[in-house]
């Protein structure tokens, strides 16, 4: 009887799959489990903690979701004020600053508002102008309420609560004490007219007079014009300070991912350049800011970013790092029976193949574990009986990694552009010709007949980190093929396709 997959791969004391999601989102209730940091994640923690402003700079699947959601923990555990940003299409391209700071306003007021709204008590500390301020605020930056609604809430910032309290008894009151203050009118003139035939008749004898009248809250609704502007950014900043929640955080994470900027790293690179070269911003004390930044479209302004003054650290994944990523996802998917991912290769396969997997996840977390997937697949595939993954297998399933791979996933691409432009397939194309990864720009001519496009070629496949200059050999550049897969692609004579 065959093998279904889960039976499959339940065989290897796995009692789920790991290597189904890809992504942080998708393994929310697990993220702590499995959770492991690169090498270099203590400076970044360490930072974050310190309420520093950071700009974390990654490429796609290198881990900056995961850790958005360790930094979440901390916060909680803390019992910090935070509030995530990932919606950015009311925005134009490129955003004005008035736009950036009215995101970040509406989008903290949001859980501001949730906050206060379970400790109203807390707007006490606040004086008449911040109340007045807050009341705009709310006016203004949230969802559209009903007028009423709004007034009613409006009133319960600006007015104290024993104030409101008071009044709301005394209008509950009012009407018994109206009926009593009339009946008591009536007898007495009834008595007195008996005595003082002259006295005029009560018109109107049954209604009832309102001695007591309805008291109405003054509530300040009319409220003054506030320039959107970096200083009221401040005094929101400074009202959540005094109610109690001090430095807030602001993530701003998926900068790069609106559809209409197409993975156009170009267009990215003129969209997250404001947020990122605004010193005000960066710079701002009463809030913590954290950006989660794609690396590629940021090389493109990286000139204009003052990285030395603030905080830019990149994320980067050794081979050992990488393996205990896998071993602890491997214990959290088997419940703890499988803890070393060697025990999923056969006894005769060789460590330079298990090396070859780990050089073509590219220090990329993502990539590693599409890898093993497809590993488990083919294995599948090839012979279901087997507990184990050999040596065939893994041939197989590096060459179709390789080939099935979308490598729009992580280079940009021209929005509208032409079937033939230049993209990451027509540069690949270019260098599956040479003979080895390193390479000069006149062998590159020389090879792929680049002409007089040569150094425009070598210029744009460098800004998107296809190759690197790793040096001069006497006056000449040397240049380097840094993703892997092309660099397997080109020795085992691969061709890559677009899909």
């Amino acid at each position: 009887m065959n093998k279904t997959f889960k039976e499959f791969y339940q065989s290897f004391n796995l009692t789920e799959f790991p290597f189904n999601t890809f992504t942080t989102e998708h393994e929310v209730s697990i993220a702590k489990k499995i959770f492991i940091s690169q090498g270099e994640y203590d400076p970044i923690i360490d930072a974050f903690k310190a309420g520093r402003n950071v700009i974390i700079l990654g490429e796609r699947g290198s881990g900056k979701t995961a850790i958005l959601e360790d930094f979440k923990r901390h916060l909680l555990d803390k019992k910090r004020l935070f509030t995530i940003i990932h919606d950015y299409s009311t925005l134009k391209n490129p955003p004005a600053s008035t736009e950036i700071y009215k995101i970040l306003i509406s989008f903290f007021l949001v859980e501001l508002f949730s906050k206060i709204s379970k400790r109203s008590y807390k707007l006490c500390v606040l004086n008449k102008e911040q109340k007045v301020l807050l009341s705009y605020l709310l006016s203004e930056f949230l969802p559209n309420y009903s007028k009423n609604l709004l007034k009613d809430k409006i009133s319960n910032i600006q007015i104290p609560v024993y104030t409101r309290a008071a009044n709301w008894l005394y209008n509950k009151a009012r009407g018994p004490l109206n009926l009593t203050g009339t009946v008591a009118k009536n007898i007495a003139y009834q008595y007195l007219i008996k005595h003082y035939s002259f006295l005029p008749t009560i018109e109107n004898e049954n209604q009832i007079q309102q001695f007591f009248p309805e008291l109405k809250l003054n509530v300040d609704s009319d409220f003054f014009t506030q320039d959107i502007s970096f200083r009221l950014l401040k005094k929101v900043g400074e009202i959540s300070n005094k109610l109690g929640y001090p430095k807030p955080v602001i993530f701003l994470d998926r900068l790069d991912e609106d559809q209409r900027f197409e993975n156009d790293a170009d267009i990215i690179s003129d969209f997250i350049s404001p947020f990122l070269t605004d010193g005000n911003l960066l710079s701002i004390e009463e809030f913590q800011l954290v950006f989660f930044v794609w690396s590629t479209p940021f090389r493109f302004i990286e000139d204009l970013v003052r990285t030395q003054k603030y905080y830019c650290p990149s994320l980067r994944w050794s081979k050992s790092d990488l393996e205990k990523l896998l071993n602890k996802r491997l214990e959290v998917y088997s419940d703890y029976q499988v803890t070393d991912y060697k025990k999923l290769f056969a006894s005769d396969v060789s460590n330079l193949s298990i090396d070859s997997i780990f050089q073509l996840a590219n220090a990329n977390p993502r990539d590693l574990i599409h890898l093993f997937k497809t590993l488990f697949e083919e294995q599948y595939n090839i012979n279901p009986s087997v507990t184990c993954i050999s040596e065939e297998t893994i041939t197989a399933s590096l060459n179709k990694f390789v080939v099935n791979f979308n490598y729009y996933e992580y280079y940009p691409r021209k929005s509208n552009a032409r079937a033939n432009s230049m993209d990451i397939y027509s540069y690949s194309a270019h260098l599956l010709k040479l003979e080895n990864e390193e390479f000069t720009k006149n062998q590159l001519n020389e090879r792929a007949g680049t002409g007089s496009s040569t150094n425009n070629y070598v210029a744009s496949m460098e800004k998107i980190g296809l190759i690197e200059n790793i040096r001069q050999d006497r006056g000449i550049a040397i240049y380097k093929i840094k993703d892997a897969k092309i660099v397997y692609s080109l020795k085992n004579k691969l061709e890559l396709r677009k899909k």
